[in-house]
């Protein structure tokens, strides 16, 4: 009776010995293809799981599953360190010319440069002392209180240095614009999509689904750049209406009715300079500062904080925001060397950093949390200035105790390993 089952494809009518010698033909051939494969890559001499050598959704699996770093941990344990070539993106992070990576960064360095950034310096206090004000209108207790519990993760990654005015997120206490959020997306979709990276051109280059959705994350965070643009341009910038963008002297020397020049004005700048730099480049530039310069410096600063809680009495302030760096790099390193044998990076376990000068010295030299040489990150010098000011504010200003002394932060690895459940109770020092 089977041999006489039809079963309906389109175009034609099968018995089921029919089908099944369609089915077994295509089980072969997938078969096939994904041998050839294999016998084709030249990564096939290189250990791994076994699945991860026929497909890539082994990887996209524990990459959406927020955990990937501690995969990564497992298998340089087992298998030992690998190497990645970038050479498919090329842009300033995974360009591998020298002279185009040399030409791509060289109208924007002198802007990241300390002397540069040291200029920035008022309006990161201002921004700090916005961030205490809020905490204690909100949270702060004074002496001999109790403050209330919320998550100081959440305030340290509202602080920003991109536009000169505040963009609201410390006042009103929360992502209002959902332009945080839509960054923490971004980095999600790029995880895991690119384990898969044709699924770009089905879900987001797809103009037949464009159609049907909303904009997407990215259209959202650069449209938030390209109105700060524009709204510069027109003048319609509350804290530059007093500035005249092509006064020179006036940039140089700030007056109290001039604002401090902050990267909008410098990119633009940039591009008055060079007549090759498009607007767009200066939106992308934004959305770097935004996309990584803020998350970056808000996990350092986060778990600079958190280590401070869970083993005070640290002698020197500037270790532990050393010491979070090496703990909990801001972008989580898939090279197997990034923990050496002996290192007390993934433990967190210090070992007297200021003993010796020498000591100190050769650490500083083998210092890799902001890259080195001219891959060496480019906001380096503002995001320590960032970390060493907001976490020595915090300290010195606010008795701190953590609401689950006993418990770790969550960690979600996705692109940047960012950190959730900060959560503490803040005292005001010498408040009466």
């Amino acid at each position: 009776m089977s041999d006489h089952l039809l079963v309906l494809i389109p175009g034609q009518i099968l018995t089921a010995s029919g089908f099944t010698k369609y089915l077994l033909a295509t089980l072969g051939a997938l078969f096939a293809y994904l041998l050839a494969s294999y016998l084709a890559s030249p990564l096939r001499q290189y250990p791994g799981p076994f699945l991860a050598k026929f497909t890539n959704l082994w990887r996209t699996y524990h990459i959406a599953q927020g955990s990937f770093h501690h995969v990564l941990v497992r298998l340089h344990e087992n298998s030992g360190s690998s190497l990645i070539d970038g050479n498919i993106v090329h842009t300033l992070f995974s360009q591998d010319d020298e002279e185009k990576h040399a030409a791509e960064k060289k109208p924007i360095a002198k802007y990241y440069s300390p002397a540069s950034v040291a200029t920035l310096e008022p309006l990161i206090d201002e921004t700090i002392a916005q961030l205490c004000s809020e905490l204690d209108k909100r949270f702060a207790a004074t002496c001999g209180a109790t403050g209330k519990a919320f998550d100081l993760g959440k305030w340290i990654l509202y602080c920003s240095v991109t536009f000169s005015q505040p963009l609201g997120y410390l006042s009103a206490g929360a992502d209002f614009d959902g332009t945080l959020r839509a960054a923490e997306k971004i980095q999600d979709y790029f995880a895991w999509v690119g384990c898969v990276p044709f699924l770009d051109r089905v879900l987001e280059k797809n103009r037949i689904v464009q159609m049907f959705k909303r904009p997407g994350e990215m259209n959202a965070l650069a449209g938030s750049c390209v109105g700060r643009l524009i709204a510069r341009y027109q003048g319609a910038d509350a804290s530059q209406e007093s500035k005249s963008q092509d006064d020179d002297e006036k940039k140089k020397t700030p007056t109290p009715t001039q604002p401090q020049p902050d990267y909008l004005d410098r990119f633009i700048e940039a591009k008055s300079a060079n007549p090759t730099i498009t607007d767009g480049q200066i939106v992308g530039w934004l959305m770097i500062n935004m996309l990584a310069g803020a998350d970056t410096t808000a996990i350092s600063i986060r778990s600079a904080i958190h280590l401070s809680l869970r083993t005070p009495g640290a002698p020197v302030l500037a270790f532990k925001p050393r010491t979070s760096s090496n703990r909990n790099v801001g972008v989580w390193c898939a090279d197997a060397h990034a923990f050496p044998t002996g290192s007390d990076g993934c433990t967190g376990r210090g070992k007297g950093e200021g003993e010796f000068a020498a000591r100190l010295r050769a650490m500083n030299d083998a210092d890799l949390s902001f890259g080195a040489g001219s891959r060496m990150c480019i906001g380096k010098h503002l995001g320590l200035m960032q970390v060493y000011k907001v976490v020595a504010t915090v300290v010195l200003g606010y008795e701190v105790e953590l609401v689950r002394p006993g418990e770790e932060l969550r960690v979600v690895n996705s692109w940047f390993p960012r950190q959730e459940g900060l959560e503490v109770r803040m005292v005001r020092r010498g408040a009466d």
